[in-house]
């Protein structure tokens, strides 16, 4: 038993050393087919690499300069040495605002109006609504569509080519990133890029141009509609407030007619009263008196006797007021709270504030004839990193899979060659 084991063994290490010698004597040939391999796996790669043109497309997205940002800073400048749309709708309360430069459209001369128009115009605002544009992918959806980043004839109908788009839209990538080095609390603290992978840079840089315009030209026109909303409602604020006040002073005319009407009719009681009676004057000294009694002073007691009857002043002098009050043509002067209304309306009636915020607000890139730019993306500084393969793995791979195939074209040559020699007997 263990001489039939070690016979065993030694044919095996007999069979090893007889394969090493045959691998060493076909060195040559191994290293042939190793070098083949490797050069077959890189031409594979690298066609396949071209065929592709698979790229990672970064575009950097900047915000509006300092120059630019300054023509909305003088805007709102002139806004507030104007003074004209200042109001205090809570007189201890001060708005303030650290980062954004803002307008508010207000009146002083009408404090009952509550309402402020708020629109900031600062380079952070509007890169918020630069980004917040493109995050929709709306604008990316129609560019997709409009230079044929996907072929329409390869999808069966509409709507499969449209869910297409929709789920290429979604691979673009918006990245925002943090800034560590601030210069001021002003900053802007983030940087934001565009991110898509696709194989045409022709294609993308349209795409990215297209967006570009599109989204600028979209916030311009919001931010006009706002404008206009906001001048919208502040005029028919004052219409509101204008219908209210003259209805005050109708209704303080009709008190007053009501009210003198009244009093004509107590009068000529009274002095229907004072005429039966024969008292023609007053005779007593008044002190004061009311619409239906008279607090009177008596000469004889010298003292004050109230709440004695009216009539007692006399026809003569009650007919005469009579005459007054019905030949009265100026009631404005005997309705004390008129004025205050009068004057409420007539400072809304000359209020230039609409006027003068058209003209401010045309003066700006958003409102102007000036090109607009909320922020742009940097289209022709953006980088294109192609696909890559790993050359190390693949001359790794390349030559373990040259050195197998090397050894077994050796060993089955080997074997071949030992079949065609004669069998010593």
């Amino acid at each position: 038993m263990t001489k039939t084991s070690q016979t065993k063994n030694d044919n095996n290490d007999i069979n090893l050393i007889d394969l090493l010698i045959i691998i060493l004597e076909g060195k040559w040939k191994i290293a042939i087919a190793m070098g083949i391999s490797v050069l077959a796996i890189f031409a594979v790669q690298i066609i396949s690499v071209n065929k592709s043109k698979n790229f990672t497309a970064t575009t950097e997205i900047n915000p509006i300069n300092s120059a630019e940002e300054s023509k909305y800073i003088s805007f709102q400048n002139n806004i507030k040495h104007n003074d004209i749309f200042q109001i205090k709708t809570e007189p201890e309360k001060k708005i303030e605002n650290d980062n954004d430069s803002t307008i508010n459209f207000k009146d002083n001369a009408t404090p009952m109006f509550s309402h402020s128009l708020y629109l900031s115009y600062s380079k952070k605002n509007f890169l918020n609504l630069y980004l917040e544009s493109l995050n929709e992918k709306t604008l990316f959806k129609d560019a997709i569509r409009k230079f044929n980043l996907l072929d329409s004839s390869k999808y069966k109908d509409e709507k499969t080519y449209n869910e297409a788009i929709i789920k290429l839209a979604s691979e673009i990538k918006i990245i925002t990133r943090p800034l560590e080095n601030k210069k001021n609390k002003n900053d802007i603290n983030t940087s934001s890029f565009i991110q898509f992978i696709y194989n045409d840079v022709e294609k993308w840089k349209s795409v990215l141009s297209y967006v570009d315009t599109q989204a600028n030209k979209s916030i311009q026109l919001n931010l006009q509609n706002q404008f206009d909303r906001l001048l919208s409602f502040y005029k028919q604020q004052n219409k509101y407030r204008l219908e209210d006040i003259s209805t005050s002073i109708n209704n303080l005319i009709i008190d007053y007619d009501r009210e003198t009407s009244d009093k004509i009719l107590y009068l000529e009681e009274q002095a229907s009263i004072a005429e039966k009676l024969g008292i023609a004057n007053n005779a007593i000294e008044v002190a004061t008196f009311s619409n239906e009694n008279v607090s009177i002073y008596d000469a004889s007691t010298k003292n004050l006797v109230p709440n004695l009857p009216f009539y007692l002043k006399g026809y003569i002098a009650i007919n005469e007021e009579i005459e007054l009050l019905r030949t009265r043509t100026d009631k404005k002067a005997f309705i004390p709270e008129l004025l205050k209304l009068e004057q409420s309306k007539r400072s809304i009636e000359q209020d230039k504030t609409l006027e003068r915020a058209k003209l401010f607000f045309s003066k700006t890139p958003v409102g102007g004839n000036e090109v607009f730019t909320a922020a742009t993306a940097n289209v022709y500084a953006t980088t294109f990193k192609f696909e890559a393969y790993n050359k190390n793995k693949l001359l790794i791979l390349g030559l373990l899979f040259g050195f197998l195939i090397g050894v077994f074209f050796v060993l089955v040559q080997k074997g071949l060659q030992s079949k065609k020699q004669p069998k010593k007997h």
